[in-house]
């Protein structure tokens, strides 16, 4: 599921940036709205929180449109194929501090829980943009809607959630500067071959006593 996350995720980044949302809403209402503030992520800063499968095609991508990108993963020091500035979960805020765009796609662990909140938030430049691609869980649900309604943060794109289905309760469904997606960014329809693909892989490896793909360290080791 490597590349259709990769691609929601910058789906999700040119649909704020380009004011696709507020075009498809207009739409709608047969409106001619045309804007002032459309934006180019050309030049512009990403920072991708965990670069495994899914940060590593997203990072390839957004290089390829002219992003510049850090990253964020368990151990810094192991050399990344795609970005050279790498730093450890420990210092995300530092990560985070000038870049204009955030993708979480980090695991849930028991290191992770929670660990987008006020603070992180806050570190984030005014007019950053945060998406999660990842986990619910790993974000502060009333943190992320304080900073959007402030204005600290000019969108979101969310994809996971604490609860799902997405109560119709919650604020996202009406903050008008956040795309709600349902857990879709996985779906293809080559979807099921991947994953067997990637079992077969980790079968053969482990019978080979070689390194497995995609392993998750629950505990935060």
């Amino acid at each position: 599921m490597d590349v259709p996350v990769a691609e929601h995720a910058i789906a999700m980044m040119f649909a704020l940036t380009r004011r696709i949302v507020e075009a498809v809403r207009d739409s709608g209402r047969h409106t001619w709205n045309l804007r002032t503030d459309y934006e180019e992520v050309a030049g512009s800063r990403a920072c991708v929180v965990g670069l495994g499968g899914i940060g590593t095609e997203l990072a390839r991508r957004l290089v390829a449109v002219g992003v510049d990108v850090v990253g964020v993963r368990r151990d810094p020091s192991v050399e990344h194929a795609v970005v050279s500035t790498v730093y450890g979960l420990s210092d995300l805020i530092e990560a985070v501090s000038s870049a204009d765009h955030v993708f979480s796609l980090i695991p849930h662990t028991s290191e992770t829980d929670g660990v987008f909140d006020r603070e992180v938030f806050a570190a984030m430049p005014r007019g950053c943009r945060f998406y999660n691609l990842s986990r619910g869980a790993l974000v502060h649900d009333d943190a992320l809607v304080e900073a959007l309604r402030a204005g600290r943060l000019a969108g979101a794109g969310l994809d996971v959630f604490r609860e799902e289905p997405l109560p119709q309760s919650s604020p996202f469904w009406t903050l008008p500067n956040v795309i709600v997606s349902p857990h879709a960014g996985g779906r293809s329809p080559r979807e099921p071959d991947r994953l067997c693909e990637l079992i077969v892989r980790n079968v053969s490896s482990y019978l080979a006593g070689t390194p497995l793909v995609n392993v998750v360290f629950a505990g935060g080791r």
